[in-house]
């Protein structure tokens, strides 16, 4: 019996010590400044993380800068795709449809995470002609997430889990899937990370969440960190830190096109 016990004992410690070797693992996982966005299918800079920095072209599943899509609209008008040309939909069904053969294509290449991702989000809340099919727009964010590491999708996952729209509301799943989409290159994931970790007074996580968000551009994690800082929660070296990732970030991204296009209206801002 002794032996048993012994035996128990032992297994007990292998398996604290793999959760513990784990538990590292994810974390220095988690704790990797993922790589930047794709450069602007046009001018080849960086695109801004910033959503309304970028446009995703249905047709051709091509990711251009505001600043293109602009110079586009102002020498073609806003008929015309800014890469390939191809004339701009007519309506929302014609759309909706131009994404969806995106989606259900047979070839495999067609597998197109962004397009996955809009039309998730129209069957999750019955946009463009469609009927809500909640259960069917997780299982097409789980799919561009898992085989296809798109941050944003996994991110629309957490903020349901954490609002409770669809699905019962749970902060620990909303958190896994904020990891998930942080892992994946999510700002907002990343950003809300820090969030959960300073409401629990985890400060050297938070900031070190919000670090790697403003390297990628994120201004309300580098307030965040000023905050921080004023709170004593933070150096002056870490804030000074912040201030240069973020100034950095700006000086990859900024240019006169895109200024032009943020200039002559708000959907084109890029930071």
């Amino acid at each position: 019996m002794c032996k048993l016990v012994e035996a128990a004992l032992q297994n007990a410690d292998q398996c604290e010590e793999e959760l513990a070797r784990a538990a590292e693992l994810h974390e220095l996982e988690l704790f990797k400044q993922p790589p930047p966005e794709e450069e602007c299918s046009i001018c080849f800079i960086r695109v801004p993380t910033m959503p309304t920095g970028k446009r995703y072209e249905s047709c051709c599943a091509k990711l251009v800068c505001c600043g293109c899509s602009h110079a586009c609209q102002m020498t073609e008008g806003d008929i015309k795709c800014a890469f390939c040309r191809k004339p701009t939909p007519a309506s929302a069904d014609e759309s909706r449809d131009q994404e969806r053969a995106r989606v259900m294509g047979k070839e495999k290449e067609v597998d197109d995470a962004n397009a996955i991702y809009n039309l998730a989000s129209d069957l999750f809340d019955g946009e463009r002609g469609l009927s809500v099919n909640r259960s069917k727009a997780f299982d097409l964010w789980l799919h561009a997430g898992k085989e296809l590491n798109h941050g944003p999708s996994y991110f629309a996952i957490a903020q349901n889990y954490l609002n409770g729209h669809g699905v019962r509301r749970d902060l620990k799943k909303a958190i896994f899937y904020w990891e998930l989409s942080a892992m994946c290159g999510s700002v907002r994931g990343r950003r809300n990370l820090g969030a959960n970790e300073w409401k629990s007074s985890n400060f050297d996580k938070a900031l070190k969440h919000w670090m790697i968000a403003v390297r990628d551009g994120d201004e309300r994690s580098l307030k965040d960190i000023q905050k921080m800082y004023k709170d004593g929660h933070a150096t002056k070296d870490e804030y000074a830190e912040a201030l240069n990732s973020r100034q950095s970030y700006l000086d990859e991204i900024r240019t006169f096109q895109r200024d032009e296009a943020a200039a002559f209206h708000s959907t084109y801002k890029y930071y």
